[in-house]
């Protein structure tokens, strides 16, 4: 089953994304690198996700932790190699922060995988060596990376944050006698309602309605409807916690700030590193 992704959606790395010649020439060879991808895919068994501007994500595996953030350190093993020739030209092991990732759709694509992922990460030529190439490189060549996310790893002072947040979310349930369980990813969740239907991949769209609340003061700070929106462009610990709901569903998630709006907040309702309490309830799994 395949889904569509614009992965450029994605503000992790936005500022990082290198611009690519426009032009005719550069447009067309763009579109046929892309069309060659598609084709070699058309088959493929597993879940495919797709960027509006060509670079494809083919899941072997998915993780269950959060995606890198800038500043974080990602630890992979990787092996790139040319598109559709199978020549490698590079591999080994990444233990770096994600900023410093070399390519910018490598670097882009593993910005947009879970912890613990395996893929396939198809990168046209525009967002890999372009239309120069390198020694091992020729031009125009699409560029195949198989990657395993091992790790993800916080910042100090996130970690620090981070269990301060866990500390705080475990009196409150037991304060409030709430038999939650702890995800792989790090946030609390009960699920309220079982459903009947599908459950989503973290790429997919879906329409579901939603209530935050600030834990601290039991203010709510949103609320509302979502239709036919990809999970993926949502915080992280509602990113994670909606893959666990199958349609028709309800759950409720307490997330700890580090896998929400963080230290910047999300001003005026959400002061900075606030652990926040998410319901949702799982109306339709979109088939895009």
């Amino acid at each position: 089953m395949r889904k569509v992704i614009n992965l450029l959606l994605l503000g992790i790395l936005s500022s990082l994304v290198a611009c690519h010649d426009n032009d005719d020439k550069g447009n067309e060879q763009l579109l046929k690198e892309v069309k060659a991808i598609d084709e070699h895919l058309v088959n493929s068994p597993n879940y495919i996700a797709y960027d509006g501007n060509g670079s494809r994500i083919e899941v072997e595996q998915f993780g269950n932790g959060a995606p890198p953030h800038l500043g974080q350190t990602v630890i992979l093993e990787y092996t790139a190699q040319l598109f559709p020739d199978g020549d490698v030209i590079a591999g080994g092991t990444i233990n770096d922060k994600i900023e410093n990732i070399e390519g910018t759709g490598f670097r882009r694509g593993v910005a947009s995988i879970l912890k613990g992922s395996e893929v396939n990460l198809f990168v046209p030529s525009a967002y890999a060596y372009g239309s120069k190439g390198t020694d091992l490189v020729p031009p125009n060549k699409t560029i195949l990376y198989t990657v395993h996310l091992l790790d993800v790893i916080r910042t100090e002072k996130e970690q620090i944050q981070f269990e301060t947040d866990t500390a705080e979310i475990h009196k409150f349930l037991k304060d409030k006698n709430i038999n939650a369980v702890l995800s792989p990813g790090g946030f609390w969740y009960t699920i309220d309602a079982v459903g009947t239907g599908a459950y989503p991949k973290v790429y997919d769209g879906v329409t579901f309605d939603y209530k935050g609340t600030l834990m601290s003061n039991a203010s709510i700070f949103d609320q509302g409807r979502l239709t036919n929106y990809n999970i993926f462009n949502t915080i992280d610990g509602v990113k994670l916690g909606t893959t666990l709901v199958n349609e028709g569903g309800s759950a409720t998630f307490y997330i700890p700030s580090g896998l929400a709006y963080g230290p910047q907040g999300s001003p005026p309702n959400v002061p900075v590193n606030s652990n926040l309490i998410f319901e949702v309830k799982l109306n339709d799994v979109a088939n895009n």
